[in-house]
């Protein structure tokens, strides 16, 4: 098997919007509030501890891996001796089985075969594979968040490898512009459904613009419902970063961080 340079590249996260808040009750209002917080010029502004908000299924992440001799996910098709990584077929990459090595999840590597089955050796350390960002495949502290390619030696193109890797979450945060500031090109961003945050590359969509995966929020911004919505701090009594009273209420939904809310319409 070739020898291939590998990196990781970050994915970003778009939420659905659970609801506006009603101005006058109704099902989609959240059931308390708590008052606090003082948006642009001085005026009052509202915070919203329980705005609930579903967190969707994961995805099926099996199922959206790689079509190929085994699962990069499951590590079907290989024998139990050996693991399901990356291959090279033509100008394409394919999942194939590769014989394991013994290094354990976070353990140094230099090549595939250091890994014990259902690792890959990405950034000469041993991580999860997981597939269609389906964070149940990672371990307690990590999400399914970074993109998996791979450089072909011999036309120095990246590959993807249609896989994503567990990388660690939790390691910054979201309201503090300074939070990433040792990792150049990073903002400290909400990298899945469940509210994990990790230093993501820098957004260029800025507030009330459209925003995916691929064209992510400025700093201090979430996707939610395809626009970027300004984060706020989530706290009783209120506190900085409030929201301007043009934007609406802070509300904390459960797809946010503790502490963190969204600026949401009346």
């Amino acid at each position: 098997m070739a020898l291939y340079i590998v990196t990781a590249r970050q994915t970003a996260v778009a939420l659905v919007l659970a609801g506006s808040i009603a101005s006058c009750g109704g099902s989609d209002r959240p059931s308390s509030a708590e008052d606090g917080g003082s948006g642009a010029g001085g005026q009052p502004s509202g915070v919203i501890l329980d705005g609930g908000g579903p967190i969707p299924r994961p995805p099926d992440g099996p199922s959206l891996c790689a079509p190929g001799a085994c699962n990069y996910q499951t590590q079907s098709g290989c024998a139990i001796s050996e693991s399901c990584v990356p291959t090279l077929n033509g100008s394409s990459l394919a999942p194939g089985c590769l014989g394991a090595g013994t290094q354990q999840l976070g353990a140094a590597c230099s090549d595939w075969s250091d890994c014990a089955r259902g690792l890959f050796c990405v950034e000469q350390i041993c991580r999860k594979p997981c597939c269609g960002g389906d964070w149940t495949a990672c371990p307690t502290g990590q999400s399914c968040i970074r993109q998996l390619l791979i450089r072909d030696p011999a036309t120095n193109r990246d590959l993807d490898a249609r896989v994503d890797l567990c990388f660690p979450v939790g390691t910054c945060d979201v309201l503090d512009p300074a939070s990433c500031a040792g990792v150049s090109g990073r903002s400290c961003q909400i990298v899945d459904p469940l509210g994990n945050v990790a230093c993501a590359p820098l957004g260029r969509a800025a507030l009330g613009e459209p925003c995916t995966p691929a064209q992510n929020c400025v700093q201090g911004m979430s996707c939610v419902d395809d626009h970027c919505r300004r984060l706020c701090r989530a706290v009783a009594g209120g506190g900085q970063p409030a929201c301007p009273s043009s934007e609406g209420i802070c509300v904390h939904y459960l797809r946010d961080p503790p502490g963190v809310g969204e600026c949401t319409p009346r």
